[in-house]
């Protein structure tokens, strides 16, 4: 088939922003512990100029398209046989498609449905050992690395509960059981209905066996300050309007079921810190290590067009739900949570490089500062990448993500990572 594919070469040069000598420089305090032990000796080791990368391999079909690489609404996309295959996952179309980097299509898997192989959203993907396996609503479904059908898993009894709490699967390990978490919805973490306010909920290892269910607690994700629930003067609506808190310091996470692990970052140390653990479902700390990004402030006018932004989003529900933007606007200054300084982190995944990366609010330049951390606990690197660029997944070659283009169509591309003694000199 035709290629969807464009190269680049001469375009979109390396970016070049930065003097080899002037990039910023930021103290880093890293340890390793021993499995259980949540104790290290620390140490220090400044970073200096960072990597940067270079537009190689685009894949999309642009505006007028409308075949297999016509995206929308791109869940997640990975990297297969150490970058020989790219895994996208579409939410909207409710399938997998495999691509070589090149552009050509490999193959095209899922569609709506409830049938073998058929998906019913949200979808979200992860690697195992010969392929991969999808997520959806109702189970995980397995598939080789090209395509075929292996089987499905359904999810644990939707009646088990924790402290009352449904439970939501995040990983199916490699012997059948699941990471789970448990689900508190935003009224209940803010204490509405005369309850005390959640702080905090369990990762659990779940493991069933002729309809017996054990549940074990291996660890506990801070969940103070992840929600917002706004009343605003006038609202018809007893339960609220749900909001996330736009600059909340709970913790991330990110689940790795070949590894049969939950890695943690806790962004509420204070001094834009943050600290990442690995923790294996057995309950044992595999490495941790604490971090320290340049701290970033926010000015009232920051903050000010966030609170504008977060109300036009509402648009035209505002007078279904009886309030105005004034009064959403005068909720949002009340309830809204600015950690100062902010947070050292926004968001974070795993790669298949073996890598936890992690973006904070720093900006050098016009580009945005990844964090690059190896699951040893020891490699660290800082990566500079394009703010409209969405990193999903790495090889120990290129990161890929998702861009937007015109009127918002998204591509698939495929940033060669560039060490700083291959970086162009700046002009």
């Amino acid at each position: 088939m035709e290629s969807a594919i464009s190269r680049k070469t001469g375009a979109g040069r390396l970016s070049r922003t930065l003097a080899a000598g002037a990039a910023a420089l930021f103290l880093v305090a890293w340890g390793v512990s021993r499995p259980s032990s949540l104790v290290a000796a620390q140490s220090a080791q400044e970073f200096g100029v960072p990597w940067l990368t270079q537009e190689e391999y685009e894949i999309g079909e642009g505006v007028s398209g409308g075949g297999a690489a016509a995206f929308s609404l791109i869940s997640a996309v990975r990297v297969l046989e150490g970058g020989e295959r790219i895994l996208v996952v579409e939410a909207a179309h409710m399938r997998v498609t495999i691509w070589r980097p090149d552009g050509s299509l490999v193959r095209e898997v899922g569609g709506p449905g409830a049938g073998p192989g058929e998906f019913s959203g949200p979808l979200f993907a992860e690697i195992h050992t010969g392929g991969f396996h999808t997520r959806d609503a109702q189970r995980y479904t397995s598939f080789s690395g090209d395509g075929e059908l292996i089987g499905s898993t359904p999810f644990p009894p939707a009646g088990l509960r924790f402290d009352g709490h449904r439970l939501l699967p995040q990983a199916l390990l490699a012997d059948g059981s699941f990471l789970v978490v448990a689900r508190v919805p935003p009224t209940a973490q803010a204490g509405f209905g005369g309850g005390e306010p959640v702080e905090s909920v369990p990762v659990l290892h779940l493991r069933g066996e002729d309809d017996q269910w054990e549940l074990a607690p291996i660890a506990k994700l801070d969940i103070r300050n992840r929600d917002l629930v706004l009343m605003p003067e006038g609202l018809r609506s007893p339960g609220g309007i749900p909001f996330g808190q736009l600059y909340g310091d709970h913790d991330l996470t990110w689940y790795d079921p070949e590894a049969g692990s939950v890695v943690l970052l806790r962004r509420n140390l204070g001094g834009g810190e943050v600290e990442l653990l690995e923790i294996a479902a057995g309950g044992d700390t595999l490495w941790h290590r604490r971090l320290s990004p340049p701290t970033v402030r926010f000015g009232a006018d920051r903050v000010a067009a966030a609170i504008d932004a977060t109300t036009q989003s509402l648009g035209a529900s505002l007078a279904d739900l009886g309030v105005s933007e004034d009064a959403v606007r005068e909720a949002l200054e009340d309830e809204l949570y600015i950690p100062d300084p902010m947070p050292g982190a926004t968001r974070m995944h795993g790669t298949t490089a073996g890598e936890i990366w992690f973006r904070g609010y720093q900006r050098q330049d016009s580009l945005a500062v990844w964090y690059a951390a190896s699951r040893d606990g020891i490699g660290l690197r800082q990566v500079l990448l394009p703010p409209g660029f969405r990193p999903m997944d790495a090889s120990d070659s290129h990161v890929w993500g998702v861009r937007r283009g015109e009127l918002g169509v998204e591509y698939v591309v495929g940033r060669r990572l560039v060490p700083p003694a291959e970086a162009d000199p700046p002009r």
